[in-house]
């Protein structure tokens, strides 16, 4: 009996030490994605609170970033109002494919909203109030079929409004006061259920 319990100890022992050896299990390569693009857009702006946005601790747990719990390697929120951001939007942003909420409000960005934020087909809420952005409203917009807030007020935006934006069928607020807009209003937007 004594050998059956020891054998059993030293087996039991044995598998967990194995098990203490095996290596961490390699993220997916949509995490890896959404990794790479949160630090691209990192590296195109300057901001204290980015400091702790690197490698040694998991994205999901950087300020700012929330992600879903179906998936929780996807990021699903920026949530980065009054950040004191500096810089330009990255591209990079729109492989972020999970993302339902960009607010980048109240910061000191600059340049033109980049097309690519057009593919993040499950955005709800855009906003991307009292900065310094400029440029033309991309079309690109308007493939937001989910979008339900789009907040670009207090910016220096020029150009027409684009007639995509009537192609929204989700979108149920608009503010875009506060730009440099000009032409009229899209009839088109006067039949979509803003």
């Amino acid at each position: 009996m004594a050998r059956i319990l020891a054998f059993f100890c030293f087996f039991s022992l044995s598998c967990i030490c194995s098990h203490a050896r095996l290596p961490p299990s390699p993220r997916s390569s949509n995490a890896t994605a959404d990794e790479l693009a949160l630090l691209s857009f990192k590296s195109m702006l300057s901001s204290r609170l980015l400091d702790s946005w690197n490698t040694s601790s998991h994205y999901c747990s950087w300020p700012g970033v929330a992600c879903g719990r179906r998936h929780p390697d996807r990021v699903i929120s920026l949530q980065m109002g009054s950040f004191n951001l500096s810089g330009h939007i990255s591209p990079f942003l729109g492989n972020l494919s999970f993302l339902r909420e960009l607010d980048l409000r109240d910061n000191q960005l600059i340049g033109q909203v980049p097309p690519e934020l057009g593919r993040l087909g499950r955005l709800q809420l855009l906003n991307f109030s009292a900065n310094f952005l400029q440029g033309e409203i991309p079309t690109e917009i308007g493939a937001l079929k989910n979008l339900y807030i789009l907040n670009l007020e207090e910016n220096g935006f020029s150009g027409g409004i684009p007639h995509s934006l009537a192609d929204l069928p989700s979108l149920e607020f608009l503010f875009l006061s506060n730009n440099r807009l000009f032409g009229e209003i899209p009839s088109s937007l006067g039949t979509s259920p803003l």
